[in-house]
């Protein structure tokens, strides 16, 4: 599926990421006029959500479309060497048709980012609902409306010599895939490096007299650190969709990186795993494919063990309206198994540990 759930730069960044929790944890306050609840409240998820940016970002899919070759991945893409306790194997891809030695790096960037994530996450989640009625007695609804958000942080330190490129390949669409193994729990020494991984996924559903309209934000931010250097390696990757139309920006070093408007299309000679694993379509990329299903995947097996939930409703001649608050938190830890290739969609197998 394409995700069926459905600046200066760090200035944008650290706006999405402070504001978001402070509010939440708040107890809603029943005031006196319902309209005036839903208002605020919708205002408020709005502003943490930064929602209305997604108005500014729409762009139109290009009326021409080159389909490129089929892109034929190795095995060790689709089937993984096993990770254990001591030892953690990913994949990173870079965006199509950079320079090769900064696609190279970056594939390698998000390569130990995905290490990160899989060794240790926290992940938290915010979901509000909303229910308006027209009439009470014939309970025709005039609008509900679902918002999501989810972050998921990892951050983890290694020695230099515990991470590893072990095979890279490049595409016929110039894209950097690099196998990478990171080994775990060893003491720290003087030459570390330190990445730090944050990914947020926000999404909500609407409905007004039978009309639906759906928004999906993804953003997937990390940062390389090491002892020896002081200038950091860092890279940004968003996508942003509203009902049929889909953009997405890349950023590597604080430059962004030119997107491919052209369709790919992707093939492998081994096809395993189960069709029902989540999914995204893979005529955008590689990396769009799987970092979002990757996201996905953990917002999917997060069922959240610490949960505080507030709610309310008001009740008039005419109008009922309710709304409820769920926010969680949970630590989190997976493998990464192999992907799966089937009618140019991506499928990920991915074990969750906890």
């Amino acid at each position: 599926m394409k995700i069926h759930v459905n600046y200066s730069f760090f200035q944008f960044f650290i706006l999405i990421l402070l504001p978001g929790f402070l509010v939440c944890q708040e107890s809603i306050k029943k005031e006196n006029s319902g309209d005036f609840n839903y208002s605020k409240f919708k205002t408020e998820f709005e502003k943490e959500f930064g929602e209305s940016e997604l108005i500014d970002f729409e762009e139109k899919e290009s009326n021409s479309k080159k389909v490129f070759s089929k892109t034929k991945l190795p095995n060790w893409v689709i089937s993984l060497p096993a990770s254990n306790s001591s030892v953690i194997f990913a994949i990173g891809v870079s965006d199509p048709g950079m320079n090769i030695d900064s696609a190279y790096m970056l594939a390698t960037l998000r390569g130990k980012a995905m290490c990160a994530l899989l060794s240790s996450s926290k992940i938290s989640g915010l979901s509000d609902y909303f229910i308006e009625e027209k009439d009470l007695q014939s309970g025709d609804i005039i609008s509900s409306v679902f918002k999501e958000f989810n972050k998921i942080e990892s951050g983890v330190s290694f020695n230099n010599s515990d991470f590893s490129v072990v095979n890279d390949t490049l595409t016929n669409n110039n894209e950097v895939i690099v196998l990478v193994s990171l080994r775990l729990n060893n003491m720290l020494l003087d030459d570390t490096t330190n990445i730090q991984c944050v990914g947020e996924l926000s999404s909500s559903y609407i409905k007004r007299n039978k009309r639906t309209s759906n928004t999906y934000r993804a953003d997937f931010y990390a940062e390389e650190r090491s002892s020896f250097e002081k200038s950091d390696n860092h890279c940004f990757f968003i996508v942003k969709k509203k009902d049929d139309q889909l953009a997405f920006k890349s950023y590597y070093l604080g430059n962004q990186v030119p997107v491919n408007q052209n369709t790919m299309s992707y093939f492998s000679n081994t096809i395993k795993g189960d069709s029902t694993l989540p999914s995204c379509e893979l005529d955008r990329g590689l990396w769009y494919a799987l970092s979002s299903v990757l996201l996905q995947s953990y917002v999917l097996n997060f069922h959240g063990s610490d949960v505080i939930q507030s709610g309310m409703t008001d009740n008039y001649t005419k109008i009922s309206q309710d709304i409820s608050r769920v926010l969680s938190t949970k630590e989190m830890s997976a493998r990464l198994l192999g992907i799966v290739i089937k009618n140019n969609t991506l499928y990920l197998n991915i074990e969750f540990l906890n």
